[in-house]
C-alpha cells in the first residue's frame, strides 16, 4: 500500500510540475573558443537542443538563459572571478561546476498538454556563462571586451512615464553611444523620433516584418524591484515582491498604474 501511494504521488507531482522530463544533454562549442566566445573561465560555451517534429519542424525557439552581470570586487555584486568558479554554473562549463543536462520544462517541454503551442518546435537552450561584463577581471574572459554589434530581440524594457522615462532614456542613450549602435537602428524609427528611443520595444517593433509572439507577466518583478520602488520609497517593496496580493501592495497607486501601463 505504501509503495502504491508513493507511485501515485510521484505521478501527480509529474503532472503538476512537469519535472519528469528526461534531461537534454548540453553540447560544448569548442569551435567558438578560438573566436573568443567563451565562458568566464575560458571554457567553451554550451547549448542543449531538442529536435522539432511534425508541423513544428520548421519553427524554432532559442531560449537565452539569464544571469545578469557579474561585477568587480567591491561593487556590491558577486565577483566575476568567483562566479567563474562556482556561482551556480554561471561562469563555466567545466565538469566540476557544470550540470551536464537540462530538463526542458514549461515553454520548452515536448508535452503537448502542457505546451500546446510549441511542444514540437526545435528548441535550443543557450547556457549563460559569460558574465556580461566589460571591465577588467584577472584570469577572466569577459564578452563585453569583444567588439560586437547586434540588436536584441528579447529582454526589452518599456519606456515609462515621468522620472522613470528620463532615467531609462538616459541609460539607453549611453548603451547606444558606448556600442556605436546609432547606424544600426532602424531608419524608419530614427527618422520619426529621437534615435535614443529606438531601442525601446514599443518603437523598435513597429516595423518588424516577422510575426512576433510577445509574452509578459502581469508584474515584471525586475522592474518593480529596481525601477518602480524609486517612486514609492515609503512602501515595503521587499514584502510586496513576495506578496503582491496583499491589500497594501495590490492597492498601491504606483503598482496599479505600472500594471495597467505595461
Amino acid at each position: 500500500m505504501g509503495k502504491s501511494v508513493m507511485m501515485i504521488t510521484i505521478l501527480f507531482l509529474c503532472a503538476l510540475e512537469d519535472i519528469c522530463q528526461d534531461p537534454v544533454n548540453f553540447t560544448l562549442l569548442h569551435s567558438a573558443v578560438p573566436k573568443g566566445a567563451v565562458c568566464l573561465d575560458g571554457t567553451p560555451p554550451a547549448y542543449a537542443y531538442s529536435e522539432g517534429f511534425g508541423d513544428g519542424s520548421t519553427n524554432w525557439i532559442i531560449f537565452l538563459e539569464g544571469g545578469g552581470w557579474c561585477a568587480l570586487e567591491g561593487d556590491g555584486l558577486e565577483n566575476c572571478q568567483e562566479r567563474s568558479k562556482s556561482y551556480y554554473y554561471y561562469g563555466s562549463t567545466d565538469k566540476k561546476y557544470f550540470v551536464q543536462g537540462y530538463n526542458f520544462t514549461g515553454i520548452l517541454t515536448s508535452d503537448s498538454q502542457i505546451n500546446p503551442n510549441f511542444y514540437n518546435w526545435h528548441k535550443v537552450y543557450v547556457h549563460y556563462c559569460d558574465g556580461s561584463m566589460n571591465g577588467k577581471c584577472p584570469k577572466c574572459y569577459l564578452d563585453g571586451l569583444l567588439s560586437s554589434k547586434c540588436i536584441s530581440d528579447s529582454g526589452f524594457f518599456i519606456r515609462e512615464e515621468g522620472e522613470l522615462a528620463r532615467q531609462s532614456g538616459w541609460h539607453f542613450a549611453q548603451v547606444i553611444a558606448t556600442h556605436e549602435l546609432g547606424a544600426l537602428l532602424p531608419r524608419s524609427c530614427t527618422r520619426k523620433r529621437d534615435p535614443n528611443l529606438c531601442l525601446f520595444a514599443e518603437y523598435l517593433v513597429e516595423d518588424v516584418a516577422t510575426p512576433l509572439f510577445l509574452v509578459e507577466s502581469t508584474f515584471d518583478i525586475y522592474q518593480i524591484e529596481y525601477n518602480l520602488k524609486l517612486t514609492a520609497p515609503d512602501l515595503n517593496w521587499d514584502n510586496c515582491l513576495s506578496h503582491l496580493g496583499t491589500v497594501q501592495c495590490y492597492r498601491n497607486r504606483n503598482l496599479e498604474r505600472f500594471w495597467t501601463y505595461f
